[in-house]
Order: structure tokens, then C-alpha cells, then sequence
């Protein structure tokens, strides 16, 4: 992660994983890489959210939360994840009701893709199964920004308590048009069926998973580039 001569791109993917492995030996590197004004933008992004995902580094995401000297993906990022972090530690697990107004928050906004594309990342955290129809109809919109649309594909893959349906609307979208989309649809089946249906831990070897995200190298840059608030 701290070594440029990896490249953003890679480094991008790494962040990605290690927050799906949720594991909180890697708060360092990413908070490090977060806060290095001359790393990349979509990088310091990732790594905010990576932190958001294990649950730690508050500080570091506070100190960048809606900063007006920090790039707009960094700050609202980080004020995403700060007030992500708050939320859970109130008890908050995913309870139906918050994550159904998250859910309507998701496929009722029309302010910024950016913002639908983080309250996506945010339903996929929480896992609950409740948040499944919000972001199936996220999906389906076929004029939906693809970043939005790709994180809602990764938040399906995520939750729990509900495979068969989520593999149904996976599948379904595994050769969408769109070959982002389609990508997406096939990452999160097999890390659902990863973390899922073979029972893997968070403790167990996270090689595999990461070789599964081997042809999405660059998706995130790629969209990213075409994004606009």
C-alpha cells in the first residue's frame, strides 16, 4: 500500500480488499496513504472507505471530513465514513428501518452520483437483507451512472441472509451491456459465494478474494474519470 512504485491503480484494488477483509492491522497503511496530500485522489478515497469498512481511524477521517482543502472525493468520503462510524457505535447494526431510509435515500437522490455511489457502500457494510430491493432497483436503472450502479452490484454480493435472491438479480446483470456492470455482477458472485455458501471467516487466508479482484485492476479509475457532480 505505501510503496508508489506499485502504482495507484494497484494500490486502488488493495485498499478495496483490505477493507472486505476487514482487518485492523491495516490501519496504518491506509490512514497513511489517506493522508498524503500527493497521492491520488481515487486512492486516498478508497483507503477512507477501507477504514470505514473495518472500523477504525476515525481521527485520521475526521481531520479530512469536509475539509475544504482536501479534493471533494476525499472529503466527503471521509465525512461518509465518520458519520458511518459514529452510527454503528451507537448500536446501530442495520436495523430495517435506518437501512430502509438509507435504501430510499439511495434510489430517491438526484444530487450527486457520488453520494448515491457512498450510501451503496454503505448498505453493502451493514449486510442486512432488508436493503437487497433498493439496491436491486439500483441496478436495473440503466441510466444510473455506472459507478453507482457497480457499487450496488458489490453491496448485493455482500449481504446476508438472502443468496438466493441476490445471486437471482447477480446473475441476471452478469452480461449486462455494460461491461463494468457485467464485471461487477461476476466479482460479487464469487465473493459471495466466497465469504458465503463456503463459510470463510474474516480470519481466513484473504489470497483468494484478492485474486478475484485481479480483472477489476482499473475499473474504479475508469469510472471515476467519468464522474461529475
Amino acid at each position: 500500500m505505501r510503496h508508489r512504485a506499485h502504482g495507484s491503480l494497484l494500490r486502488h484494488e488493495c485498499a478495496y480488499v483490505l477493507g472486505q477483509l476487514r482487518d485492523a492491522a491495516a490501519q496504518a497503511s491506509l490512514e497513511a496513504v489517506l493522508g498524503d496530500e500527493e497521492e491520488d485522489a481515487m486512492l486516498r478515497h478508497e483507503c477512507a472507505e477501507a477504514l470505514g469498512a473495518i472500523g477504525v481511524g476515525e481521527a485520521a477521517l475526521a481531520r479530512l471530513a469536509g475539509s475544504p482543502d482536501a479534493p471533494w472525493e476525499v472529503a466527503q468520503t471521509c465525512e461518509i465514513a465518520v458519520d458511518f462510524l459514529r452510527w454503528r457505535r451507537g448500536g446501530a447494526e442495520g436495523p430495517v428501518r435506518s437501512v430502509a431510509a438509507l435504501g430510499r435515500a439511495l434510489v430517491g437522490d438526484g444530487s450527486s452520483p457520488l453520494l448515491r455511489h457512498e450510501v451503496a457502500f454503505v448498505l453493502g457494510q451493514l449486510q442486512h437483507p432488508a436493503a437487497l430491493p433498493f439496491l436491486a432497483e439500483s441496478l436495473r436503472r440503466a441510466g444510473e451512472h455506472a459507478i453507482v450502479r457497480h457499487e450496488a452490484a458489490e453491496a448485493i454480493g455482500a449481504l446476508e441472509g438472502c443468496w438466493d435472491a441476490c445471486e437471482a438479480i447477480l446473475t441476471e446483470f452478469a452480461e449486462d451491456a455494460d461491461a463494468v456492470i457485467a464485471q461487477s455482477c461476476e466479482v460479487a458472485l464469487d465473493a459471495a459465494d466466497y465469504f458465503g455458501r463456503t463459510g470463510r471467516d474474516d480470519d481466513d487466508d484473504g489470497v483468494s478474494f484478492a485474486n478475484l479482484k485481479e480483472g477489476q485492476v482499473g475499473l474504479h479509475f475508469n469510472l471515476a474519470t467519468q464522474l461529475t457532480v
